[in-house]
């Protein structure tokens, strides 16, 4: 009886111990069903800090503007100013030293003043003492940083995920565009600390810092996943409910946009605070959630960008601020983007411009033009003028749908005769017909999708960063600040990988 016992034990023991050790396999195998505490920890709510002015007797056609850093309202009389912190939207860490992806449109949200007229409960405009309309005039404090709320990991264990206001991140690269919904880019990087001023309002303290070691979230490939594991997770601050704790939400992943946006749709809930936020799949950053299509869809279907649209900004970032830390990136996983988008087939190439006497003296001012490799520069220049033209009969052309001709010909120097040919154009490629023989080849240029050439400034450095078609050789001219150029320089790009950094030598 006694060994049975003991055997007993041991049975016991092994069956405890085994059960132990499986419910932490299944605890960790959760595929994209399951977020780590460092995953919802890097999830950051994105805010800018408002100075709101209402102000009386302000002229409608009212530009903002500021002199030695205060509002110029010119004769209109200042009711009263505010300062508030506002929520704009969410954000992922994806470096320990605080490198943010987010939106163009989180970041841009308040770049500019914002002037809008104020009403009463009715709609009607709001009229002030003085008998004049009442307008709010909201301007952002920072333009180029953005406060950011985070929750620590250790209290994400307690289960309190509450995020506080912690540091201040600075602009690295954004989309002026995103207005198309093809690009909707932002790059910052966390600089300092949050410090508390008057109010309880934040500004931006003195004690920045180059290395801090915050909760991030890893990359992973958008376009790889198990077919039948689709499971995933949007995280972000929605703005409802709790405006402090992140919103987790699970969905399904459906696929791509379309052949031309690579873009993720997904079913997990989002709503406005939710952009820039984070797609996770198997506790990996896919993607950065950006809009709805609830407008188009029976029911709501979201919209992440895939991690990868970022790759241009980790290019650039790398060669004009080399002391920001970047994510592990492989360019590898643009091969298996479904879209045909030429993005694709583009390499993000960085150069700098140096003295060919002394490689350590940067030329630190003027620009490069690149073009391809089998036109002069001769030819460039005389593209260079047949396009300006072209643009310039396009927008006579855009004139003549919307006025009549006799209006139009009082604005441009241009024959009836022509001006009547003009307003029969419907697509660019109407205007070839018109065109003399010498000069198609040039229109034809000019209608295609193809690179000819482009312009980049460089920086004090003498560095600036070319997109350009991989498999191509092109050419490079620097010309300075004086408008003297540089003899040809011929750069070959015989692969879709990064290429670089290529060292120019120049003598003006």
């Amino acid at each position: 009886m006694k060994n049975n016992k003991i055997f007993f034990m041991f049975v016991l023991i092994f069956l405890l111990n085994s059960i132990s050790l499986t419910g932490e396999s299944n605890s960790f195998d959760k595929s994209s069903d399951w977020i780590s505490d460092e995953t919802v920890a890097s999830v950051v709510k994105l805010s800018s800090l408002l100075k709101v002015y209402t102000v009386e007797g302000l002229a409608s056609d009212y530009v903002y503007k500021s002199v030695n850093g205060s509002p110029d309202f010119g004769d209109a009389t200042v009711v009263s100013e505010e300062e508030k912190l506002v929520h704009v939207g969410t954000g992922v860490i994806v470096t320990p030293q605080g490198l943010i992806m987010t939106n163009a449109h989180v970041f841009g949200a308040y770049l500019n003043a914002e002037i809008k007229q104020k009403a009463n409960p009715a709609g009607k405009p709001l009229i002030g003492k003085t008998g004049g309309n009442v307008y709010q005039v909201i301007v952002n404090e920072y333009p180029n940083h953005m406060f950011v709320g985070l929750c620590e990991i250790e209290r994400l264990k307690k289960n309190d995920d509450k995020q506080f206001l912690s540091y201040v991140a600075e602009k690295v690269f954004w989309d002026s565009d995103y207005d198309s919904q093809i690009r909707d880019r932002a790059l910052l990087q966390i600089v300092c600390t949050a410090t508390m001023g008057e109010n309880q309002l934040p500004v931006i303290g003195e004690d920045c810092f180059n290395e801090i070691n915050v909760p991030y979230s890893k990359l992973a490939n958008p376009f790889e996943h198990d077919y039948l594991e689709t499971k995933v997770r949007a995280v972000g601050f929605p703005g409802s409910g709790d405006p402090n704790r992140s919103s987790k939400t699970s969905g399904e992943l459906l696929g791509y946009e379309d052949d031309t946006k690579s873009n993720i749709l997904h079913t997990s809930w989002i709503s406005n605070g939710n952009s820039g936020g984070g797609l996770f799949y198997k506790d990996k950053l896919i993607g950065i959630n950006t809009w709805d299509n609830r407008i188009t869809a029976s029911r709501p279907v979201a919209v992440a960008q895939p991690d990868t649209y970022w790759n241009e900004f980790f290019a650039f970032t790398k060669y004009i601020y080399p002391q920001i830390y970047l994510p592990e990136f492989s360019y590898e996983w643009m091969e298996a983007d479904p879209s045909s988008e030429k993005y694709k087939n583009q390499v993000y190439v960085p150069v700098q411009i140096v003295h060919k006497e002394n490689v350590q003296k940067p030329m630190n001012g003027g620009y490069v033009v690149v073009f391809k490799d089998e036109m002069t520069r001769n030819q460039i220049a005389d593209y260079m003028q047949y396009e300006k033209d072209f643009n310039m009969s396009w927008e006579i052309v855009k004139l003549l749908w919307n006025y009549d001709v006799d209006a139009v010909l009082a604005e441009v120097e241009i024959s009836k005769e022509l001006a009547y040919q003009l307003r029969a154009v419907t697509e660019k490629k109407d205007l070839r017909p018109l065109l003399a023989e010498d000069v198609i080849p040039f229109y034809d240029l000019w209608c295609s999708n193809d690179f000819v050439y482009d312009i980049y400034w460089i920086n004090d450095e003498g560095k600036t960063v070319l997109t350009l078609p991989a498999n191509s050789t092109i050419k490079v001219i620097y010309v300075d600040a004086d408008d003297n150029e540089s003899k040809e320089y011929a750069l070959t790009l015989n692969d879709k990988t990064e290429q670089g950094p290529f060292l120019i030598k120049v003598g003006m």
